[in-house]
């Protein structure tokens, strides 16, 4: 996704780890965004849900009792890349769809 001013492309594959912090488990992705304007203030951004595509249609994944973190690691390829992250917030206020997101926490707020 995007901030709909640009239409740039995204391109997301689950990569093997240039590096790791010891003791990391999950998934590794490279993720590029090339916006058409190099000088445009664009954003691209991805959402990983569950089921694919669920923007409160149906039930997602249950997250186990008790689990009170989400940990994710990120390196950019120059360094000084702006990024954030935000976890939840899917259909929190869409009173039209059936589930919703109990958690909405972004980071740096």
């Amino acid at each position: 996704m995007g901030d709909g001013t640009t239409i740039g492309v995204v391109n997301m594959v689950a990569a093997v780890c240039p590096s790791r912090a010891p003791g990391a488990v999950g998934d590794c992705y490279s993720v590029t965004y090339t916006p058409p304007d190099p000088t445009a203030n664009g954003w691209a951004g991805v959402y990983w849900q569950y089921p694919g595509n669920n923007w409160g249609g149906y039930a997602g994944h249950t997250i186990r009792p008790g689990a009170t973190r989400v940990t994710v690691w990120a390196m950019g390829k120059k360094g000084g890349e702006q990024l954030s992250f935000k976890v939840g917030g899917i259909a929190t206020a869409d009173d039209t769809q059936p589930f919703h997101d109990s958690i909405s926490v972004s980071a740096p707020p």
